[in-house]
């Protein structure tokens, strides 16, 4: 829990509990390592894996259109220039 905890920016009992109520909606299912009860293993559902491929579907031909309708944008660029701006938002540096 505490990787996704701090994956999220939450704390653990936060994350705990969201897996919690992600496992009662069987989006997720969560497993305890058999070498090591301490680590828990958090799982997609088959029926989550496809609705986030249908979302990531969807994205891709939203920012496809958006590329298609300004050619003159570089995507690598406009990617690098956006990750030094998440990372200069989170107080990092992007390297």
């Amino acid at each position: 829990m505490g990787e996704l905890a701090d994956g999220l920016a939450i704390g653990r009992a936060a994350a705990s509990e969201l897996v919690a109520r992600l496992v009662d909606k069987g989006v997720v299912s969560r497993a305890h390592d058999p070498g090591d009860r301490r680590v828990v293993t958090v799982t997609l559902s088959a029926r989550a894996e496809g609705l986030a491929a249908d979302v990531l579907a969807q994205w891709s031909a939203q920012i496809a259109a958006a590329f298609a309708s300004h050619p003159d944008i570089d995507p690598d660029a406009l990617v690098a220039f956006l990750r030094t701006v998440i990372a200069s938002l989170r107080g990092r540096s992007s390297s």
